[in-house]
């Protein structure tokens, strides 16, 4: 019986180490926003809560039952009352601790997609407005070429008016010399 008090405090000592071992992401994206709890839950699966549960209660149930085979084989009972005792509980913890990890890491793939969704979405509007960006410059570009060319038909203009005014200032002198 003693040794059936050690393994019981040997797994509550487990089960309370290990469940802190499933820690989940923090609810924030690359940028610092916060992620909702509806949107993980949107995304989330539960695959891995699935597999971990079975795969962790077979597991558990074997140890559970060697182990057990192991206490029952000390005790002085005629009864296989600690083997299926030892076995019981171990499973049970096991499938919970299991279960925990995988249910912990279908959280953390949901806020990985999550994150992934929104950084390809930050980079897609980073993209348009390098795009966008680069359409202004090469309009910006084409005015100031438009703005040169006016600017040199300017000056054209007003060589020409200096030439015509100074062409009309040089008839009306030889009007007046000639008057």
């Amino acid at each position: 019986m003693k040794n059936l008090l050690n393994f019981f405090t040997i797994c509550a000592f487990l089960l309370s180490g290990t469940t802190g071992c499933a820690s989940r992401l923090p609810l924030l994206d690359a940028q610092g926003d916060k992620i909702d709890k509806e949107e993980v839950e949107a995304v989330r699966g539960n695959t891995n809560l699935l597999v971990f549960t079975v795969g962790g209660t077979a597991l558990s149930f074997g140890l559970s039952f060697f182990t057990g085979s192991l206490v029952d084989r000390k005790s002085k009972a005629e009864s296989n009352s600690a083997l299926w005792a030892v076995t019981g509980v171990g499973t049970v913890l096991g499938a919970f601790v299991f279960a925990r990890k995988g249910q912990a890491l279908d959280h953390n793939q949901a806020v990985a997609s999550i994150q992934d969704d929104r950084s390809i979405m930050l980079y897609k509007k980073l993209e348009a407005s390098k795009e966008q960006r680069n359409k202004i410059e090469l309009e910006s570009e084409k005015l100031k070429k438009d703005r040169h060319l006016q600017e040199e038909q300017r000056k054209k203009m007003l060589d020409q008016l200096k030439a015509k005014n100074k062409n009309k200032k040089k008839n009306e002198g030889k009007k007046q010399e000639a008057n």
